[in-house]
């Protein structure tokens, strides 16, 4: 059996390499959102209420509020 070790300075590059992909699909994410028209913002904001608004009311009929 073989086994295979990895050199730490070998997985710092590896991890650098990952943020940066991350930091850059951040980027492109957001520059999406920087350049959407008004009417996406909207119907997006109004999306987002009402999955906050369907998760508190599903909390609150597990838990229950005393």
């Amino acid at each position: 059996m073989r086994f295979y070790t990895t050199s730490p300075k070998a997985v710092e590059t590896q991890n650098v390499g990952e943020l940066l992909e991350v930091f850059q699909r951040i980027v492109a994410v957001a520059d999406k959102e920087v350049t959407a028209r008004s009417r996406e913002l909207l119907f997006s904001g109004i999306a987002a209420g009402f999955a906050i608004t369907i998760t508190f009311l599903l909390c609150a009929s597990l838990y229950g509020l005393d």
